[in-house]
């Protein structure tokens, strides 16, 4: 009787050790993907974001938004960009505020110099922006007008975490709206 005690606690000591050392397994594997999960969206986080800066100067010059990734990256490689002051004179007039706004530019520099701290990439890295991490996918670029209202959206098409993904709980990664005038991520 004493071997078969002894047999049942070494197999169940046997067995509650293997099945710790899995379950440990399992969890060390779920903390490994949550943390490329959680990389992933940080890495698309920060182009959306470069974007969104290259788009708003595209429009600050153009008064729209680049309808395509080429015409967005031709700019910011061989576009100018006015450097403007915007100054204001208040006076009154038969006891009536009134305000003149005066504009100068004060110089044109080239999109470039003027992105490159934003962007922190090379010229010839600048199309790369758009790149998703998997081979050959871009994020989607879409760009509208409608009643006299600009609106852009850029959403990354494939995201890498579930909870994104088509009837996941959460709204793949992207900046502005179709519905709505914003430049707005959904991240923030």
């Amino acid at each position: 009787m004493k071997v078969l005690r002894f047999i049942l606690f070494g197999f169940l000591l046997a067995s509650g050790l293997a099945g710790g050392g899995i379950a440990a397994s399992r969890l060390n594997t779920f903390n490994e993907e949550f943390e490329q999960i959680k990389t992933a969206d940080e890495i698309v986080i920060k182009k959306l974001k470069k974007l969104r800066i290259a788009q708003k100067r595209f429009f600050e010059v153009h008064n729209h938004y680049a309808p395509t990734w080429d015409s967005l990256f031709q700019f910011v490689k061989n576009g100018k960009i006015p450097i403007i002051q915007v100054s204001e004179t208040v006076f009154s007039v038969n006891g009536k505020d009134s305000v003149i706004f005066t504009t100068d530019t004060l110089e044109i520099v080239p999109a470039f110099e003027a992105l490159k701290d934003d962007l922190k990439c090379s010229k010839e890295n600048v199309s790369a922006l758009a790149n998703l991490s998997l081979p050959g996918e871009k994020f989607e670029l879409y760009t509208n007008t409608r009643q006299g209202e600009r609106f852009i959206q850029v959403t990354d098409p494939f995201p890498l975490n579930p909870k994104r993904q088509k009837g996941g709980k959460l709204k793949p990664l992207r900046f502005g709206s179709k519905a709505a005038a914003t430049l707005k991520g959904n991240w923030e």
